[in-house]
């Protein structure tokens, strides 16, 4: 560790870089305040310290010694608005930025039934999420591509593996067979065609000809100059029975497919599994009755469904391997993997069509999956999980008010897990438009940049804010446009109220608009969600002047309740616009 840079939080030390929370150093707890001292080199200049968003206050002491500059905060409380992991970073006047590695941040606040009620809400939506939330660059895909959950693939796998069985084992005198006709070389028996082949067999093998006939054979009489010859072996033409069909090629196709592809699945899970075990387990701190480890709950979760999902898995792939068997001993054909064409066999026969259909499904989803395993594990905070809910809230909501998604799509912002989740969704309807950002910059003054071209902001002249949430909307009658801030914040009602709320309503209301534009503030709308049961509108608290049609306050989002975000959206949203 370099002693010239470097950060301790009471006993721990931690080592500042680059690179953002590379690491996991140690524990603290959010109820109890540390010391924090800071050690710097003074070529830097001044030094701004963050825990997440949080600047710390000015330090209780500085001073200097041998060049090297030292900051010190006595027993500050710094980690009472953190859950999970955090890290600090520090700004220096001279322009860098360095990081320090993780800490796991217990709190006694928040009860395991709180996080599970977050995870259980977007393990629920799952498939929806990974169809709009991911980003399909991150899944390695072109824009456009489509994707499934594992559990929708293993869903499928399950409901296909049962109608080969019904069809393989229940009735397997229904399966699909045809008459194939093969030249072949045998006994002669009375009913068989002679052809030309068989004559030319004849004149090229007169020496199997014999004068008499052999009385237990049947023999082909031929006259031959004068003479006759009995042929009992002939080249004939041979109907028999064959199971090499379209059909039953693309069982056995099907059958090889998902055997591969669950194979991979679970190569994937496994993985998980061990990076679970190794980062999420192994290294969580030791949970008490008092205090409660987000990692651990997070992680406990995770490894319980991957656990499930690995466990369904292998019992497919034996009953994968058993009917793979099952079909070379009734149904040999050539294995063909595509997507299956109708058939009049596939039309007609239920049991046959049962199949089809899956076999369809499978190979709409097979070539890409993704799971919110990995996806949960790197949201790593309790407010970054409380944002996904959010997030998927909103979109729920404007779906079920008349807005249709037409697009998501990953922009150009350095926002929140950078290129896995969409951070730009685009809605249209009869009303008119709207537009859902996630985390977008909003540039400081003098920068020139205009948020949508449309609305001029101006913040901090040295930093960018970033909402947690923006919305458009442009409303088709009246030709108003109505701009949304939300900013996400786990807490009590009181913690929101009393330290959240000002500061939100600070910076977007007053801190991004001139002194001379507050006649006209950017946003109508400056809003914090929280996990309450209710809506508080404290519009009346705004100046009059140039804040009329400017509303505040705080509306409450739980993971299964949705009744209170509809009224704020019909209540305020939608009043301003009429």
């Amino acid at each position: 560790m370099n002693d010239r840079l470097q950060l301790s939080v009471g006993d721990i030390k931690l080592a500042l870089g680059e690179r953002s929370g590379e690491g996991r150093a140690g524990t603290v707890f959010e109820d109890r305040g540390y010391a924090i001292t800071l050690h710097y080199p003074e070529s830097l200049g001044q030094a701004t310290v963050y825990v997440e968003d949080y600047v710390l206050d000015r330090p209780t002491e500085v001073r200097s010694e041998d060049g090297v500059m030292v900051c010190h905060w006595q027993q500050t409380d710094v980690f009472r608005n953190c859950f999970g992991l955090t890290a600090f970073r520090v700004e220096f006047s001279q322009g860098s930025t360095v990081y320090s590695p993780y800490i796991e941040v217990l709190s006694r606040k928040i009860s395991p039934e709180e996080i599970m009620a977050m995870v259980r809400y977007l393990q629920s939506r799952a498939e929806r999420i990974i169809q709009v939330g991911f980003a399909k660059t991150g899944l390695g895909m072109a824009p456009g591509g489509s994707t499934a959950s594992i559990e929708r693939a293993v869903d499928v796998a399950e409901e296909a593996v049962a109608a080969i069985e019904d069809l393989l084992v229940v009735r397997p005198s229904r399966i699909r067979r045809r008459l194939v006709e093969r030249r072949v070389v045998k006994g002669y028996e009375p009913r068989d065609p002679v052809d030309d082949r068989s004559i030319t067999y004849v004149l090229e093998n007169l020496d199997k000809g014999a004068l008499s006939p052999d009385p237990e054979k049947h023999a082909l009489p031929v006259d031959l100059s004068g003479r006759r010859l009995y042929f009992s072996e002939l080249d004939v033409v041979h109907k028999q029975e064959s199971t090499d069909v379209y059909e039953n090629r693309i069982i056995h196709g099907f059958l090889r497919s998902m055997h591969h592809r669950l194979g991979e699945i679970r190569s994937y899970l496994q993985e998980v599994y061990r990076e679970l075990d190794r980062y999420y387990l192994e290294g969580a701190a030791e949970q008490s009755e008092e205090y409660t480890s987000f990692l651990s709950v997070c992680g406990y979760h995770v490894g319980r469904i991957s656990r499930q999902t690995l466990d369904r898995i292998a019992t497919l792939l034996e009953r994968i391997r058993i009917n793979e068997w099952r079909a070379q001993q009734l149904i040999p054909a050539k294995p063909l993997q595509e997507m299956p064409r109708n058939t009049p066999w596939f039309a007609v026969y239920p049991r046959y069509r049962r199949v089809f259909v899956s076999a369809q499904q499978w190979y709409m989803i097979r070539d890409e999956f993704s799971d919110l395993s990995r996806f949960l594990l790197r949201l790593r905070t309790i407010d970054r999980l409380y944002e996904c809910v959010c997030l998927f809230q909103l979109v729920e909501l404007f779906e079920a008010e008349g807005w249709q998604l037409h697009d998501a799509s990953m922009m150009g912002l350095p926002g929140p897990l950078w290129g896995e989740m969409n951070n730009c969704y685009r809605f249209r309807s009869a009303e008119g438009e709207l537009e859902l950002l996630w985390e977008p910059p909003i540039p400081p003054h003098g920068s020139g940049e205009h948020l949508w071209n449309r609305v001029k902001v101006s913040g901090d002249s040295e930093r960018f804010f970033a909402p947690d949430f923006l919305v458009r909307i442009t409303h088709r009658a009246s030709g108003k446009e109505c701009c949304i801030v939300l900013d996400a914040k786990y807490g009590s009602e009181k913690s929101v109220f009393q330290h959240h709320l000002p500061k939100v309503v600070l910076k977007y209301t007053y801190g991004v608009a001139k002194s001379d534009e507050l006649s006209q503030p950017p946003f109508q709308h400056t809003w914090v969600l929280a996990p309450i049961g209710r809506l508080l509108n404290y519009q009346w608290q705004l100046p009059e002047a140039g804040f009329k049609r400017t509303t505040v306050g705080v509306v409450g989002i739980l993971p299964e309740a949705r009744d209170v975000l509809r009224k704020w959206y019909r209540e305020v949203v939608l009043k301003s616009l009429s």
